[in-house]
Formats: C-alpha cells, sequence, structure tokens
C-alpha cells in the first residue's frame, strides 16, 4: 500500500511537471491532460472555413461521448477534427468543429455544458 501510494505521488509530480513544460513551451505535439476542475472554451480559429475550436476538461464517464456527439448533433455541427486524452478519471476533447454559423457558438457553448455535467444517479426500483 505504502509503495502505491509512493508511486501515485511520483506520478503526479511528473503530470505537474510535463503541464508546467507545456504551458511554458506551448507546441503542437504537445498532449495537454485533462484540467482538475471542469471548463469549457470555445474560440473561433482564423481561416474562412467557419471553424471553430471547442475544448473541454471534465470527469470521464460512460457515455460521455455520446452526449458530447447529441451535442453536436443538435447544433448541426460537424466534426473536423478531434483530440481526446483521458487521465485519471479526467479526460480532456478539443474538437474542431465546422457549420454552426454565425449564432451557433453560443447554442454549442450551453449544449457542451450540459452534456459535461454527470447525470443525476438513477434509483432503482424494486416491486
Amino acid at each position: 500500500m505504502a509503495e502505491t501510494i509512493k508511486q501515485v505521488k511520483e506520478l503526479k509530480k511528473k503530470v505537474s511537471k510535463l503541464e508546467q513544460d507545456s504551458s511554458s513551451n506551448p507546441s503542437k505535439d504537445v498532449v495537454k491532460f485533462p484540467n482538475g476542475t471542469d471548463k469549457l472554451n470555445l474560440e473561433r480559429c482564423n481561416n474562412d472555413e467557419g471553424i471553430v475550436k471547442a475544448t473541454l476538461s471534465c470527469e470521464d464517464r460512460l457515455g460521455l461521448m455520446s452526449s458530447i456527439s447529441g451535442a453536436l448533433e443538435q447544433v448541426k455541427a460537424k466534426v473536423v477534427k478531434a483530440e481526446i486524452v483521458s487521465v485519471g478519471g479526467r479526460t480532456r476533447s478539443v474538437l474542431w468543429v465546422q457549420g454552426l454559423g454565425n449564432d451557433g457558438t453560443g447554442t454549442l457553448k450551453s449544449k457542451l455544458r450540459v452534456a459535461m455535467q454527470k447525470p443525476p444517479k438513477m434509483q432503482r426500483f424494486t416491486q
């Protein structure tokens, strides 16, 4: 048990160092890890194709990607590129989406925010 705790602490230090290195020296080849807090950010890419980059970090759970996919379908957005990293029960997804139109980013943001939320636990009914 003590050895496991020691290994977890060492891994946390390594992750922290990697996060610091990637933020001080941003590069396309550096994979960013999921954040410890839930975050969602949308930004328009500087191109003529109307691409929006959606970055979200939240708790990893069964059905999360399905919820995200449903949110994208609701706003009729098309994913042109995706990067997903899951570590330690957290996930970070970066999605480049197209086809939102001028007012679609606000709607997409609210739909993704709902998709990120953990659904309430289902109660079992016994008869």
